[in-house]
């Protein structure tokens, strides 16, 4: 490729000043062009961005591909790896989620959004969970005896 002269750099850097204004609406118009037909792509193809999305975060969030996902979700059989309940297609639990270790980063399995949320709201902590069941059991027998 062919460099430019230095004056036509200077021509070109002096248009691009007094014409700033006059440049962004432009490429401002592109951009709310492309917007407007990337949401008319999605709507009208709305499985085939849920999918690449879909593969899109198991790559980028767990170096997993679908067909990897899918095989996890056969051996659990569908079924949350804590309370084994199948995801109801509701909105807040419509598929079972990647759980991993924080710390390590390792996948452990598949779990309901109930169960992820509360493994990481007690921080992955097998004490903790521990005393919560102890908490809850002391509890319960109170309420028996009431």
């Amino acid at each position: 490729m062919a460099k430019c002269s230095p004056e036509k750099l200077a021509k070109a850097r002096e248009y691009r000043e007094k014409n700033r204004d006059k440049i962004l609406a432009y490429f401002r118009g592109r951009k709310d062009v492309k917007t407007a037909q990337r949401r008319i792509w999605n709507a009208a193809n709305r499985d085939k961005q849920i999918a690449a999305n879909e593969k899109a975060h198991l790559k980028r969030y767990h170096g997993l591909t679908v067909e990897q996902y899918r095989a996890m979700l056969a051996a659990q059989e569908g079924k949350c790896g804590i309370c084994e309940k199948t995801p109801d297609g509701a909105a807040h639990c419509r598929k079972l989620h990647v759980d991993h270790d924080h710390a390590t980063g390792a996948i452990r399995g598949l779990l309901c959004v109930s169960c992820n949320n509360g493994l990481g709201r007690f921080r992955d902590s097998p004490a903790l969970l521990v005393k919560a069941a102890f908490y809850l059991n002391r509890h319960a027998a109170n309420r028996n005896t009431a």
